[in-house]
């Protein structure tokens, strides 16, 4: 029965078979078990049915869940997509009382949840604030003292919650959040509290939260920390490590925000050094943070290792044009552009604007004449043959195997039958495009380039990507690169073994194979038995 709680389809057919049994109590019994503890909770965490129907069900059987209000407000809290109409409908309906006791865990079990329940946790806050809630309704034993304590500051939190809502972004949550947890980031004094970390180091829960609000880019907490603690530079900030940044360009942000307001100092090696600021992000990110915080100056105050000027790399376009036009600003010397590097990591981001930019702009004239520019996008191919005569596509590193796009591979496969010496495919091209599941790619290959060679990659490639139509088209296919032999290897059985219980097509075919069928009966004996 708990299915029908997870299957729209389902749970109308039940439920209409249940509306009509409610009406005609002589017809088949199709009741809900709610006695049983899943279908219980399977009910209000379900999110295929609507509020209506939950309350007409509800109602039903109101004496079932009458008797268990806690279990039933917590597995509502649970449901993102009604648990808010249902609280509110059990709170200003049936006079349910959330337990006071149990305000920690119902909101960090909210913080911590990925799906955008911001709204539902300032509602759940507000009634509790609004007295819908026990003191004491469980069957746990508490002092009077720690009833008075529960009184006088019932609504503080642990600083936790800060990073949860922190982690799954739940914007319109962090002031009301950060002001119930004030009483775990400083104390009564106003004084940082130690702060353990993961990796056992005692910090401070200030440190804490600034590393987290720049990491995870969040300049909106940046704000209400700065209104909170203004102009309050927190001790050991200059040691802050920001490891692991989500988002490299919206961590520039509130770092900037908490410079501007003497909360960090401008001394983090990972925004103030420029080849690692200008690479990372695009101008209309870095802008103000580097020309009102960082003035051009490629010494920083504070900061005691050298700071490089040489451009090697640049996020887009319009970054270039930006560091062009104020090179000479930066000081003790101007910026320094690596033309080459330049084209290199264009042509790997397949910026084809950029590409082209750096080729017939004057100032930085770079020419693409190394076989690094073939592992990228068809417009920065096909404007390489069309005006260097001395391009060569090659299909080493070839990773991006054509990106799949099927005009791509046939302009290379004409330019190899009309220019062939621009051209130098082997093995490694049918090899890449095996391992990215390209099929329709693999066919026109096959097809059309009868005479490129063949390793024994792709069978396993096919093979692992469960792909039965690439298989049918290698089985039969001999490796023609030298030294190569029809092989599987052990991660490929393995990688068979686990999903042909499910589905035994490409075994069944390769068993019957003259080639792979002995390959696998070398192996392991009795091919079947060991599938079993």
């Amino acid at each position: 029965m708990a299915k029908i709680f997870c299957n729209r389809f389902l749970f109308n057919l039940y439920y209409q078979s249940y509306l009509y049994n409610r009406e005609n109590q002589d017809e088949i019994d199709y009741k809900f078990k709610f006695g049983n503890i899943y279908i219980f909770e399977c009910f209000f965490l379900s999110e295929i049915i609507t509020i209506q129907e939950f309350i007409s069900i509800y109602n039903d059987y109101e004496r079932i869940f009458s008797k268990k209000k806690n279990k039933v407000l917590k597995l509502c809290l649970f449901n993102d997509k009604n648990g808010k109409a249902m609280v509110q409908y059990l709170i200003e309906s049936k006079n349910y009382k959330f337990d006071i006791n149990h305000f920690q865990l119902y909101i960090g079990k909210m913080c911590k949840r990925k799906a955008d329940n911001s709204e539902f946790i300032n509602y759940i806050i507000d009634c509790f604030k609004n007295h819908s809630f026990n003191y004491n309704c469980t069957n746990r034993i508490i002092s009077k003292q720690e009833i008075e304590k529960q009184k006088s500051k019932p609504f503080s939190l642990k600083f936790q919650r800060i990073l949860d809502c922190l982690e799954n972004g739940k914007e319109s949550c962090y002031k009301i959040i950060f002001d119930l947890s004030l009483d775990s980031i400083v104390d009564e004094n106003g004084l940082d509290i130690p702060f353990k970390s993961y990796k056992n180091e005692i910090k401070t829960t200030r440190n804490q939260l600034l590393t987290r609000i720049v990491i995870l880019g969040s300049n909106e907490m940046a704000k209400i920390y700065v209104n909170k603690f203004p102009n309050q530079q927190s001790k050991g900030g200059e040691s802050l490590y920001f490891s692991h940044i989500r988002t490299y360009e919206k961590s520039i942000e509130p770092y900037e925000t908490l410079v501007l307001n003497n909360i960090l100092p401008c001394t983090h090696t990972i925004f103030v050094d420029y080849n690692i600021l200008l690479k990372n992000s695009s101008v209309k990110y870095f802008k103000s943070f580097l020309e009102n915080h960082l003035g051009f100056y490629t010494k920083v105050k504070g900061y005691t290792n050298p700071i490089t000027t040489r451009i090697d790399e640049v996020k887009d376009l319009e970054t270039l044009i930006y560091l062009e036009n104020v090179r000479d600003k930066f000081k003790p010397e101007p910026l320094k552009f690596q033309s080459g590097s330049l084209l290199f990591h264009a042509s790997l981001k397949m910026d084809f604007q950029l590409f082209k930019y750096l080729v017939e702009s004057p100032f930085h004239n770079a020419k693409p004449t190394t076989l690094c520019y073939s592992d990228t996008s068809f417009d920065i191919v096909k404007y390489c043959f069309d005006n260097f005569q001395n391009y060569i596509f090659t299909d080493i590193s070839f990773n991006r195997a054509f990106n799949g796009d099927l005009e791509f591979v046939k302009f290379i496969v004409d330019k190899f039958h009309s220019d062939g010496e621009r051209i130098l495919l082997s093995y490694r091209c049918i090899d890449r495009v095996c391992e990215k599941n390209y099929l329709h790619i693999l066919i026109y290959i096959l097809d059309n380039l009868p005479e490129i060679e063949i390793s024994r990659e792709p069978i396993n490639d096919a093979i692992k990507n469960q792909n039965y139509e690439m298989v049918q088209l290698l089985k039969d296919r001999i490796p023609t690169k030298p030294k190569d032999k029809p092989t599987l290897y052990d991660s490929t059985i393995e990688k068979l073994k686990s999903y042909s219980k499910k589905d035994n097509r490409i075994l069944s075919s390769l068993v019957g194979n003259p080639i792979y069928g002995k390959i696998l009966n070398e192996k392991f004996g009795n091919t079947q038995s060991y599938f079993k």
